[in-house]
């Protein structure tokens, strides 16, 4: 039930920055979870504040065509003085430099109509600190401002640091743009139209509209776009919008070109942000991914810490494997013990996920984490999470025990400030990588038990259950999880209904109102569900005891849908098994599995288990003779009769008296073994079964002394 979905997006398809770590390391757009971010959690990292030296070319050389004799780099114009003279130092008739009188008062802010000063300048003009003139001036003048203006002042606003201004307060600044794109498209700039996209996608002004328009006219003019602002139209897509036909048609046009040029026409940030931007919007574009492995295979060294992670991690998200070269670059020559936490997680999962299986790369990792010891008592929480899943996820985590007890005694002294999905990734990684510790499922389940319900995601709920069940570890949380998958069941995907009923079915709850009310989501969600979702909800509904066959007739048609070469064969045993368990019969599914094992696959393919589970649950339940089926049983049964546990022995010949035929060699292969077993020490194992071997036996009515040996053996008396 192993499953993983890269770290989720919040609403505002980023997480809040916890710490200032992330703050002081961004430079480009990074990873997120797909939904409230990842990663456990690969996250989104803002984009660099970009310089205005084109804004500002453009505005100077319109105060020169005005006449204005004022020079535009005059500190006194960026001060918001009204005269150059006045602030700048005089030079007297004997040309001795005579320093300008001191001012006892602040410089007026730059809100009024000063002629030689542009609306350009004064937008450009505000310092960090001066946020409230900037959004008086907005507010008062933008119906003035030129479309040049109207970009850079919204490039200002998401500029600024804070970066939480609220939509509603400039719907004037946006309603005057959106409807300056619409009637004069052509007085905007390419650059002025990627600096806005950013700019809305930053301050998440997702609602208004805006973005489209930027979109549609960007689309028309896609060829204009240099290499970084292609790459900011892209981020914009993915970062603030929804997947609309006009962000498709504009990721579309922006992939196109992005392949006309060739990714040597692209510096290394604006390619680490095609491919996380790609990855975000999950861009599943064959050649776009292919020219973006081989242009950066020979650019390694060329990347940043936060660059590279971007790259490897549009890869992973979108499961593009064919550019091994590139990964094998990064784990030879990236240096891992210097990455910060944030870079190290976001790297180790992107090679998880893909499947690298270098270990000299995970060695790396685990030695990063273990010298970084101090750093996980303050880091971002989800770089703690991201890095115990990925070591869980590339099956490192034993042979690295000391770097990942050192990630798990983090969570237990940080449990609170986690996020939910932090839990549910550090938790689902224990189980995943088999510790079984009591203190750290412990401290996940207090925690998780004190967290409000909204901020639980149905994923959450799932994934929390199984990684409970896989090491069947009982709990009281247990039961509060149960309880809030009722309230989402409707927003379960099928993958997750069938998680949470598969684990209550392991830990032995039998909840059957929570069974009841999952099996109508499930079936609605079929069309969503492959081989191992069918599989784990049918046995689960089975193991339980829950009998709904229209659940299972639903289940089964769905699985001859896909085509029963999408399931392994002990899916397909086990389906079986479950239909038999529940008693239900559905004759066209079990013939074609049949014939499948024996047509396609051929039955020496098959496990002694799943022979047996098979063979018994065809036998109970279409309860008729299968002659070419059960003559190959009978055939591999006798041959591998020593792989068979007690249980399939018995499975085996009771499929045979189930359907009144015997093989005497079968019958006297298998009681010569029950008889060994029996002999050799092995009577704990042997006892729960000996009993269905005899009456499966004693049914055909031959061969009667083989019970009779069996006795005396089991007697030990001579």
């Amino acid at each position: 039930m192993q499953s993983f979905y890269p770290p989720r997006r919040d609403g505002r398809g980023q997480e809040k920055r916890e710490d200032k770590e992330l703050q002081e390391t961004e430079d480009v757009a990074g990873p997120a979870r797909s939904s409230k971010t990842s990663v456990a959690d690969p996250e989104m990292p803002s984009l660099p504040r970009r310089g205005h030296s084109g804004l500002v070319s453009q505005a100077a050389a319109a105060a020169a065509a005005s006449g204005s004799t004022t020079s535009y780099c005059s500190p006194a114009l960026w001060l918001g003085s009204d005269r150059l003279s006045q602030s700048s130092a005089q030079i007297s008739r004997t040309g001795k430099l005579i320093p300008a009188p001191k001012r006892s008062q602040r410089p007026k802010k730059l809100v009024g109509d000063t002629l030689e000063v542009t609306y350009q300048e004064r937008l450009t003009g505000f310092g960090p600190d001066q946020m409230h003139e900037l959004v008086e001036l907005i507010e008062s003048k933008h119906t003035q401002f030129s479309a040049l203006s109207l970009c850079t002042a919204l490039h200002r606003l998401a500029s600024n640091p804070a970066c939480t201004l609220q939509l509603e307060r400039f719907s004037g600044l946006v309603s005057t743009l959106e409807a300056e794109l619409r009637t004069r498209p052509d007085r905007f700039r390419a650059q002025s139209i990627a600096n806005s996209c950013w700019a809305v996608a930053k301050l998440y002004w997702k609602k208004s509209g805006l973005l489209e328009a930027l979109l549609e006219t960007a689309v028309s003019r896609i060829e204009e776009f240099k290499g970084q602002e292609l790459s900011l139209l892209l981020w914009s897509m993915a970062t603030g919008s929804s997947k609309t036909s006009h962000v498709e048609d504009a990721a579309n046009a922006s992939v196109c070109e992005f392949l006309r040029r060739g990714s040597s026409a692209f510096d290394a940030q604006s390619t680490a942000t095609v491919a996380y931007a790609a990855g975000a919007l999950v861009l599943s574009h064959e050649p776009l991914w292919e020219v973006l492995g081989t242009g950066s295979a020979t650019r390694v060294s060329e990347f940043s810490d936060r660059q590279l992670a971007n790259l490897l991690w549009g890869f992973a998200t979108v499961s593009y494997t064919d550019c091994e070269v590139v990964f094998q670059r990064v784990a030879s020559d990236a240096p891992i013990a210097t990455l910060a936490p944030i870079d190290l997680s976001l790297v180790a999962w992107s090679l998880a996920k893909v499947s690298h299986k270098d270990k000299h790369f995970y060695d790396q990792v685990a030695d990063a984490i273990v010298a970084k010891q101090a750093e996980w008592r303050h880091s971002d929480t989800r770089n703690i999470a991201t890095l115990l899943y990925s070591l869980a996820l590339s099956e490192q985590a034993i042979s690295h025990d000391s770097a990942f007890r050192e990630l798990a005694t983090a969570v237990c002294s940080r449990a609170s400030e986690f996020s939910v999905q932090g839990l549910t990734n550090a938790v689902w990684a224990y189980a995943t990588a088999c510790y079984t510790e009591e203190l750290w499922f412990r401290i996940v389940a207090k925690e998780v038990s004190l967290r409000k319900k909204d901020e639980f995601e149905p994923l959450d709920v799932a994934n929390t259950l199984w990684a409970f069940a896989a090491v069947l570890h009982h709990d009281n949380v247990i039961s509060f999880l149960t309880s809030l998958g009722k309230g989402m069941i409707w927003q379960m995907s099928g993958q997750n209904v069938a998680i949470a009923v598969w684990s209550l079915a392991s830990l032995e709850l039998r909840g059957e109102s929570f069974f009841h009310q999952a099996a109508d989501p499930f079936v609605q969600r079929l069309s969503e569900c492959k081989a191992q979702e069918l599989n784990n909800m049918l046995w689960a509904y089975a193991t339980a005891c829950v009998r709904l066959p229209w659940l299972f007739l639903k289940s089964a048609n769905h699985a001859l849908t896909l085509g029963l070469t999408e399931f392994k064969t002990h899916e397909l045993s086990i389906m079986l098994w479950a239909h038999g368990t529940a008693g239900v019969c559905n004759h066209t599914f079990f013939n074609e599995v049949v014939d499948e094992i024996l047509g396609g696959r051929g039955i020496e393919s098959c496990a002694p288990r799943e022979i047996a589970n098979a063979a018994w649950a065809y036998s109970t339940i279409i309860g008729r003779c299968h002659l070419p089926w059960m003559t190959a049983v009978a055939a591999y049964s006798q041959n591998h009769i020593r792989e068979f546990d007690m249980q399939g022995i018995g499975n085996v010949l009771w499929s045979f008296a189930n359907v009144a035929i015997h093989s005497e060699r079968l019958l006297r292969v298998a009681c010569e073994e029950t008889s060994r077993r029996c002999a050799s020490g092995h009577r704990d194992e042997a006892a729960h079964n000996v009993a269905q071997v005899l009456s499966a036996v004693q049914a055909t009515g031959a061969m009667q002394p083989y019970p009779l040996q069996i006795s005396w053996k089991l007697d030990g008396r001579t």
